[in-house]
């Protein structure tokens, strides 16, 4: 893991930042700060530009220096499960979303099961979360987000930013400065175990939830639609013929908007 070119330390909304010229990961940034003992709760490492940033299975993030938000952050759950684990990951997306909706000032957002966050059926933000697990609880866990906010040509189809559905540009920090806050609130919320309103706002922003869309599962087509999430992060659907199936994350896929008889989500 390296990290090059500017290098400064401050404070924002309450939390250390540490912002990057350019880096590795910053995730892997981020851990080897927290082996060195030289990280606290809350910690921030946000990066102009990551060589090596990584998406759920091991799939890249691509993005222009300078035009997004590339940023981890150090959450040390209290007394979290490994069985309620999932909802670290319900509260990413919600901050994730919310933050987008507020700097958009209209609310556009929506979440993909497990935390993508999309913008009128493409994809605007990632996140990556690993956790240390001892025991039957999480230790602690790497909130990786990546958001597309000011870049304009992607390599994937699916793929967008704020600045291409909005026809705006918009300021890096102010975006950064939502977001902590809507993390913050999001997370409160976790380590008050107040999973009903998690979960509200989760289903509200849940691409599929109670509806029929098109999903891909190796090479067959079909028709579903999300009952609930798992704790544990496995998804519940209603299949066509009323049968009721279990699948984990990436095992099916969802069909992209305007293929295959798949209407926009």
């Amino acid at each position: 893991m390296e990290s090059s070119g500017e290098f400064s330390s401050h404070n924002l909304k309450g939390h250390a930042l540490i912002e990057l010229e350019s880096v590795t990961s910053t995730n892997m940034f981020l851990q080897l700060l927290l082996n060195k003992g030289s990280a606290e709760q809350g910690l921030i490492v946000k990066a102009a530009f990551q060589g090596e940033g990584k998406g759920m299975s091991k799939n890249s993030w691509f993005s222009e220096k300078g035009k997004n938000l590339l940023m981890s952050m150090l959450h040390y759950s209290d007394a979290l499960t490994t069985q309620k684990q999932f909802f670290i990951s319900k509260c990413c997306a919600i901050g994730v979303a919310k933050a987008i909706d507020r700097m958009i000032g209209v609310e556009m957002s929506h979440i993909k099961w497990p935390n993508d966050v999309y913008i009128n059926s493409k994809k605007v933000a990632g996140i990556l979360i690993q956790s240390s697990i001892k025991g039957d609880n999480i230790q602690y866990s790497l909130l990786g987000i990546g958001v597309n906010i000011n870049q304009n040509q992607f390599p994937l189809e699916n793929a967008t930013s704020i600045m291409l559905e909005t026809g705006q540009k918009f300021e890096l920090a102010e975006f950064l400065s939502y977001l902590i806050e809507e993390l913050d609130a999001s997370l409160d919320k976790l380590s008050e175990f107040n999973y009903e309103s998690i979960n509200n706002v989760y289903y509200k922003k849940l691409i599929g939830y109670q509806k029929w869309l098109r999903y891909k599962k190796d090479d067959e087509l079909f028709d579903g639609r999300i009952l609930t999430i798992e704790d544990d992060g496995h998804l519940l659907m209603e299949m066509k013929n009323g049968e009721k199936q279990h699948f984990a994350v990436k095992e099916i896929s969802l069909v992209p908007a305007g293929t295959n008889g798949q209407p926009t989500y």
